[in-house]
């Protein structure tokens, strides 16, 4: 089976978390993760969840095979392959927790979804040079 050119990816987030409500089916995507500025390093980022919305057209089967990939500038930090069920809809939704990286340097941090070794959706968040921890400057005190 090649790579249908209908099969899009609508959305690409990476979020602290994402919560799918059992009644509505709606999703809420908790603290979208844009950049972070750590305080030093190295430091462990909880938790990393990735969230995709595919869609195909009617001729793109209705199960297909992706690979997730996170990595951090070019060393990578996990994966996860599997099976994707469209379950005779034309959109689906996916979403990938991990938990407990290790955080050793800044760059990029990326999360790519690819099915037959072509990325259909990414999403990328800096991670930045540490900032200079705060000082706490005492006052003085003189006695006469």
């Amino acid at each position: 089976m090649g790579l249908s050119p209908m099969i899009t990816c609508q959305i690409a987030l990476c979020a602290d978390r994402t919560i799918q409500d059992a009644t509505t089916n709606s999703i809420s995507l908790i603290g979208v993760l844009e950049r972070i500025r750590p305080v030093g390093l190295p430091f462990m980022l909880a938790g990393v969840s990735c969230y995709f919305v595919l869609n195909r057209d009617g001729n793109d089967p209705e199960q297909i095979d992706v690979l997730l990939r996170v990595k951090l500038n070019d060393l990578e930090l996990a994966r996860h392959q599997g099976p994707v069920s469209f379950q005779g809809l034309f959109q689906t939704r996916l979403i990938i927790n991990f938990f407990g990286f290790p955080i050793t340097s800044p760059g990029l941090f990326q999360a790519s979804l690819s099915m037959n070794d072509q990325i259909v959706g990414s999403y990328e968040f800096t991670i930045e040079v540490p900032t200079a921890p705060a000082q706490m400057i005492l006052p003085t005190i003189t006695r006469s």
